[in-house]
């Protein structure tokens, strides 16, 4: 009976086997972070500090090399797989969607592999321009920053794999493998902080937690499954110029804006505010954005699920899951950020020394209220977004403006409360009023083609 009940809550709240796999390897690296963040001032002196977090931040190039292309590849991969079926250890169905996958397959070993050269390179001489000119103490950077350099690189072959094995429908393979690198990587960096490893502690836990996910890989049933559909003979191709192509830009310039809208406001925040101010607001979003991971979790593995049934043109599923996944993933941030603010004000009322290192509880309400909004964004741009259309480009770069003058008008007029209000402003209203137009506009045009 006890068994039953908790599988009823979870069916409830949209929570099948991926989805919690999914939810705990966050709550690994969410755990994890939170703990390395209160080792490293004890293990690493101010200057290394510096090279910690400035490695972590070249290292976040890898989104100017991926281009946005994993999520064109899960859609693609999706929508051919809706007529064809694994059966005894071979893809069996229609030869054209095969063959299809075969050649998109093709594709991004080439893309990724030319991808992962040319990022490492990049990454070098990034390192060797800026690190060498900050170099000072005799900081020892050079040998971790090339570990940290490969590992990235090796991180950007990975995420198509990650990306067509999710496609193909195996989200729960998918969510294992993110849960074993997870554990692996935020088990490793504080044992490696903590035995003075300095510098060498993040990238060498990332080189090793990838390892530990490619063997894995190999020796399951991921492999075999693309193996075989990559040796299967191309007879129909998949044309990048005009069907990948125009949505990877548009995805491309979309996620980038995004990127630069998501990690602009802190830097903002440290050159006029200082950097206790800046740990306080990286430390508050940080929180709050593990927090919304549960909710992503919960419709990124329905995106096999739409991307099939829009193959298919069964529109009425389509909705009535997309409604339900909707309500169930939003209901439950809403009701997870309610509990984070009440749980903070209780803290700070029997004056708890962590809450020092938030921000106060009314900006933390702003701040939860922002991302709960931002939350119903991405859903609403997941759903179109898997109809292999990118309907939110230029909404993304009015809306990554718009808050960068926010930032700034705020700033010029109240201050620091001025700017907290401004980005916060721009990011729920203008941002949620434009995409719901947008959704309600698209999804029409988009089921009637």
């Amino acid at each position: 009976m006890k068994t039953f009940s908790i599988n009823h809550l979870r069916n409830a709240i949209g929570i099948d086997d991926a989805v919690f796999f999914n939810i705990f390897a966050r709550l690994i690296q969410a755990i994890g972070g939170v703990l390395i963040l209160f080792l490293i001032p004890l293990y690493l002196t101010p200057v290394e500090q510096g090279y910690y977090f400035t490695f972590i931040s070249f290292a976040s190039i890898q989104i100017f090399f991926e281009l946005g292309f994993n999520t064109i590849i899960t859609q693609f991969v999706a929508h051919e797989t809706a007529d064809i079926s694994w059966e005894n250890n071979k893809y069996t169905g229609n030869p054209n969607s095969i063959s299809r996958l075969s050649s998109l397959l093709r594709f991004c070993a080439k893309w990724f592999m030319i991808a992962s050269i040319f990022l490492f390179v990049a990454l070098i001489i990034i390192g060797f321009l800026f690190l060498e000119k900050k170099e000072t103490n005799n900081i020892n950077w050079t040998s971790p920053w090339i570990i940290m350099s490969l590992s990235t690189a090796l991180s950007l072959i990975l995420s198509p794999i990650i990306a067509i094995t999710e496609g193909l429908g195996m989200v729960l393979n998918s969510a294992q493998l993110k849960l074993k690198q997870y554990t692996i990587q935020y088990i490793l960096i504080p044992i490696f902080l903590l035995i003075n490893f300095k510098l060498y502690a993040y990238p060498s836990a990332q080189f090793i937690s990838i390892i530990f996910a490619l063997i894995f890989i190999f020796n399951s049933g991921i492999i075999k499954r693309i193996i075989c559909i990559y040796k299967n003979k191309v007879t129909v191709r998949i044309d990048y110029k005009k069907e990948i192509f125009p949505l990877q830009l548009k995805t491309s310039i979309t996620w980038i804006g995004g990127y630069f809208i998501s990690q602009a406001l802190i830097p903002i925040i440290f050159v006029k505010y200082g950097a206790v101010l800046a740990g306080k607001v990286g430390l508050t979003f940080s929180i709050i954005s593990s927090i919304a991971i549960v909710s992503t979790s919960i419709i990124n593995t329905k995106i096999p699920t739409f991307a099939k049934l829009i193959a298919k043109k069964d529109f009425l599923n389509l909705d009535d899951l997309f409604k339900k996944t909707f309500t169930q993933g939003i209901s439950l941030l809403f009701l997870l950020l309610m509990l984070f603010v009440l749980s903070t004000i209780v803290l700070r009322h029997y004056n708890v020394a962590f809450m020092n290192k938030l921000l106060v509880s009314k900006q933390i309400l702003l701040f939860s209220v922002t991302i709960l909004f931002n939350q119903i964004v991405y859903y609403l741009a997941t759903y179109l977004r898997s109809f292999k259309k990118e309907p939110f480009m230029i909404i993304s770069l009015f809306i990554g403006l718009s808050s960068l003058g926010a930032i700034y008008l705020g700033n010029y007029l109240f201050k620091f409360d001025g700017l907290m209000y401004g980005y916060s402003l721009v990011m729920i209203f203008p941002n949620l009023l434009i995409s719901i137009w947008q959704y309600k506009r698209k999804r029409t045009l988009y089921q009637s083609i």
